[in-house]
């Protein structure tokens, strides 16, 4: 059993990852298709709070890579494939494995709203649909323990 699933790598998966391993919760990303979602592939970051020069993508996903796992994330390169949040535990299938997880949290970036639409039913499922966006509800997440 698992205390906390993060589906997504990018900044919003990678921060939740920091604060979840920082509060000694173990945390397991699934870094699916695109390890460090769209920054990965992104030259120049310069929205991102702290690098007034900017950054580039890839060293910024890698930098908060190694924080994450300096506090004891872990990862795994599965994809989110199916989720059943109707019993005490929530399940979650990761390629061809359920896992049973006490949170989950959805940090989909910029993925399609439609391939996240099956957690939106959910308790205790929130989605971060994009990175980069100006509004402050871009990524409230909510665990259910």
């Amino acid at each position: 059993m698992e205390k906390v699933i993060i589906a997504g790598s990018g900044c919003a998966g990678l921060t939740a990852a920091i604060y979840a391993a920082r509060a000694n919760l173990n945390p397991l990303v699934l870094e699916g298709r695109q390890p460090g979602g769209q920054l990965s592939t992104t030259t120049l970051v310069e929205n991102y709070p702290g690098f007034p020069d900017g950054i580039d993508g890839p060293e910024l996903i890698l930098n908060m890579h190694r924080q994450a796992e300096k506090f004891g994330a872990r990862f795994s390169y599965a994809e989110v494939t199916d989720f059943d949040g109707s019993n005490k535990h929530i399940r979650v299938k990761a390629d061809d494995e359920w896992l049973e997880t006490q949170a989950f949290i959805v940090a989909s970036g910029a993925s399609s709203p439609r391939q996240n639409a099956r957690f939106n039913n959910h308790a205790g499922a929130r989605i971060c649909e994009q990175e980069d966006r100006t509004d402050l509800e871009h990524c409230g997440y909510e665990i259910r323990c």
